[in-house]
Order: structure tokens, then sequence, then C-alpha cells
């Protein structure tokens, strides 16, 4: 009977994600739905943003690719990421020292997380 409770509420999750999932790409919200491990535990869900660098996940020559952005500031990516974790929100790139709020609106609309 344990068993069956479990299977149960594997089901009714999974059903659940599948209509959270439909519903948000009818919205427009998201293109595609990922799994991916997440930074404390477990999994998190991500949407997948085509053609933007994850500044999570960018190498240092990826974020010298965005503009305004070189080799001492790539760095500094890098180094407060691993410091303080990845990043939870694309603005909160600003806590890096040297990107100012005029860079920040310009990379905006070509970083992810």
């Amino acid at each position: 009977m344990k068993y069956i409770g479990r299977f149960l509420c594997l089901v009714l999750c999974g059903m659940l994600l599948t209509t959270v999932s439909v519903w948000l790409m009818r919205q427009g919200r998201i293109e595609t739905l990922e799994l991916r491990p997440g930074p404390q535990s477990g999994v998190e869900f991500a949407g997948l943003d085509r053609g933007k660098v994850n500044i999570n996940l960018a190498t240092r020559e990826q974020l010298e690719e965005l503009p305004g952005i070189g080799p001492a500031l790539a760095t500094a990516i890098m180094r407060h990421r691993e410091i303080h974790g990845p990043f939870e929100y694309p603005e909160h790139l600003i806590e890096v020292p040297g990107i100012s709020k005029k860079m920040m609106e310009t990379l905006l609309d070509l970083i992810a997380v």
C-alpha cells in the first residue's frame, strides 16, 4: 500500500508539471522546459532562452563575446560565481564590480541564468 501511494504521488506530480509547462508555453513565457541540477540540491526548472549566454555556465571566452565584457570583467564574473554561487537572476550581474547600470541595460537582452 505504501508503494502505491508513492507511485500515485509521482504520477500526480508529473501531471501537474505537464499542465504547468503547457500553460507557460501557451502564455508565451517559455519556449521549452529544461531540467538541470539546482545550486543547492535536487532539480530546478528553467525556461530555455535560445541565443542568450547563460552567465552561470558560460566560459570566459563566451562571456567576452558580450558587448563591453573584456578579459578582466569576464574573470570578475567567473570569480563572483565561484565565491557567491550561481546568479539567481540576470539582474544580479550588477553585483560584479565593474558592471555599470548602463552596461546592465545593454546585457539584459543577451544573458540568461
